[in-house]
C-alpha cells in the first residue's frame, strides 16, 4: 500500500477509475484518510440495472452512503424491475446527480416514466447520453419523454440516444422543435415514422434503426411531410423485414444529401435487392 500512496494523485485516480465501486470499496476504502480523499475525487459509474438484490443493497447501504457522493456519479444505470428505480430515487434523489453524463433506464414503467419527466430538466446541462427501454409504459408518458429528448431547449447537451419506440407517437407530438442529437439508436420504428422523425434531427451523424415487424402496407409520399434531408449523416445502419419498396427508396434519397456519403450497413429482408443496391 505504501508504494501506491507514493504515486501522484492523478495516477492513483487513473488506477481507481478502472475499478468498479465495489472493488474500490472492498480493497481501498478506509485504509487511510489520504486514499479516502483521493477516492472522493474520482468519477463514478453506477450500474444497477442488472445487479443482484445483494449488490443493489450493498451500493445503497455502503458505497453511496459512505464512499461516493452523488456529485461524483457520471454514469447511472437503473431499472424499474424489483422497484429499483423507485428505491434508488427515494434514497438519493437522482436530481442531485448534477454531473451525470450518461443515464440508462431499462424496462421503464409508466409510474417511473412520469418521475423521469420531472428529473430530466434538472440534468439538462450535464446529460449527454440517454438510454430508455420502455416496459408496458403508457403511450402518454412515452410520448412526453420522447418530446423532451428531441427538444434542444429541454435537453441542450444531449448528443447520443438509445430508445425503444411505439409506432404512431411522432404524429401526436405537440411541439415543433429540433434536437442536438448526433447519434441515435432507435428500435421498433417503421420506416415511415423514421422518415418523419428526421425533421427533429438536423445534426444527426449516426443512425441505427431496427424493427422485426412486417410493414407491408404502401405509404404515399404525401403522408411523409415534412420530409427533410439528413445533411450531416455519415453512418446509417438499418434492419427491417419486408418494408414497402417506395419507403426504402424515399429513405435512401433522404440520406443521400450529406456532403460525405453515408456508410450504409443494412439488413432489409426484401426480394427487391436491386433497389437496395442502387442506393448503396
Amino acid at each position: 500500500m505504501s508504494k501506491l500512496e507514493q504515486l501522484p494523485v492523478e495516477i492513483i485516480c487513473a488506477i481507481f477509475q478502472r475499478l468498479t465501486p465495489c472493488s474500490l470499496y472492498r480493497s481501498f476504502f478506509n485504509q487511510n484518510q489520504r486514499l479516502n480523499d483521493i477516492i472522493r475525487l474520482c468519477y463514478a459509474t453506477i450500474r444497477l440495472s442488472s445487479s443482484t438484490n445483494a449488490d443493489f443493497r450493498f451500493y445503497c447501504e455502503k458505497i453511496l452512503v459512505h464512499m461516493i457522493n452523488l456529485q461524483q456519479i457520471v454514469s447511472l444505470s437503473l431499472t424499474s424491475k424489483h422497484n429499483r428505480f423507485k428505491q434508488f430515487h427515494a434514497l438519493f434523489n437522482i436530481e442531485k446527480c448534477t454531473n451525470i453524463r450518461e443515464l440508462s433506464l431499462v424496462y421503464l414503467s409508466s409510474s417511473d416514466a412520469k418521475e423521469v419527466q420531472d428529473i430530466l430538466p434538472k440534468l439538462r446541462s450535464s446529460l449527454t447520453t440517454i438510454k430508455i427501454l420502455f416496459l408496458y409504459c403508457e403511450e402518454f408518458h412515452e410520448q412526453r419523454l420522447l418530446e423532451m429528448i428531441f427538444c434542444r431547449q429541454t435537453m441542450p447537451s444531449l448528443k447520443s440516444c438509445d430508445i425503444t419506440y411505439r409506432d404512431g407517437l411522432i404524429q401526436n407530438f405537440t411541439k415543433s422543435t429540433t434536437s442536438n442529437i448526433e447519434n441515435l439508436n432507435i428500435r421498433y420504428i417503421s420506416i415511415k415514422e423514421l422518415i418523419l422523425l428526421f425533421q427533429y434531427l438536423p445534426k444527426l451523424k449516426r443512425l441505427y434503426a431496427y424493427s422485426a415487424t412486417h410493414f407491408r402496407h404502401l405509404v404515399y409520399s404525401d403522408h411523409l411531410r415534412p420530409s427533410v434531408l439528413l445533411k450531416t449523416l455519415t453512418h446509417l445502419k438499418l434492419h427491417y423485414v419486408l418494408p414497402p419498396y417506395n419507403l426504402i427508396e424515399i429513405l435512401f434519397r433522404r440520406t443521400q444529401g450529406s456532403p460525405t456519403s453515408p456508410f450504409f450497413e443494412y439488413r432489409i429482408s426484401t426480394p427487391n435487392e436491386k433497389l437496395c443496391s442502387k442506393f448503396r
